[in-house]
């Protein structure tokens, strides 16, 4: 058991070190494919633009998608049969499982802000500039853009707007892992929702609050960029609770 737990925690270091490296990579280069070259055409971007940038499209493209598949193999060990029976108690182990999900959205919210932040500065070379011509807000809307936002709220924002992502997504993918007792049947439909999040002009969790172009016009605001994605992870926790109590995990 010893050894188990030694090669689990050893391949869950490795595949940590992994996530961590591609998104580490894959940001920066997004924001240079997105934003950077596209400049002539779409207006010179600057941090601002980035955040918003890598909230609405790289967290979708590739950020949900590995952190999804490292919470799949750090729960794979988790919801293990012998695991489950030494907790003795189903809702015991959704906790568990849940508290996890939090840690590991938290952690990367966290660690996407700080890459988003310092490659969107340094490819950018501009903390804000949407009061300026040919900037990316004065193309989108055609006019400057009068009222700054805080650029602490908008951090704030797209750090809370990450975590919800992450956390929602994970969840979904947990909790039809533990309905179906199929793990990838979890993966693959939380993809399915993400990626319809994604791609659909208005999805049905993400939509009301993501950070958008529209930020150009309004700013950001309390309660559609902070207080509804909280709302919505407490939303989704309890209603999966709820589901979780009602079924017998061993049978």
């Amino acid at each position: 058991m010893k050894k188990l737990k030694l090669l689990f925690n050893v391949s869950e270091a490795a595949l940590t070190a992994a996530v961590f490296v591609l998104v580490t990579a894959l940001v920066p280069m997004d924001i240079i494919l997105k934003l950077v070259s596209q400049s002539v055409i779409n207006g010179n971007p600057c941090l601002y633009d980035a955040l918003i940038s890598v909230n609405v499209s790289t967290m979708w493209g590739y950020v949900v998608p590995f952190v999804l598949f490292y919470v799949l193999y750090i729960q794979k060990y988790d919801l293990n049969s012998a695991i489950v029976i030494r907790r003795k108690n189903v809702r015991n182990v959704w906790i568990n499982s849940q508290i996890n999900m939090v840690v590991a959205a938290g952690f990367f919210s966290a660690y996407i802000t700080v890459v988003t932040l310092t490659a969107g500065y340094l490819m950018t070379g501009k903390v804000y500039n949407w009061d300026e011509k040919f900037s990316k807000a004065f193309m989108a809307t055609g006019d400057i853009v009068q009222n700054r936002p805080s650029l602490w709220l908008f951090i704030i924002a797209f750090v809370i707007e990450a975590f919800a992502i992450l956390y929602v997504s994970g969840t979904l993918m947990m909790i039809m892992w533990w309905l179906t007792n199929n793990q990838w049947a979890g993966f693959l439909a939380a993809l399915a929702v993400s990626s319809f999040e994604n791609m659909a002009y208005m999805g049905f969790l993400t939509y009301y609050y993501k950070l958008r172009g529209n930020i150009y016009m309004n700013g950001v605001q309390i309660w559609r960029n902070i207080l509804y994605p909280l709302i919505l992870c407490l939303a989704v926790s309890l209603v999966t609770t709820v589901i979780i109590r009602r079924k017998d995990f061993f049978r």
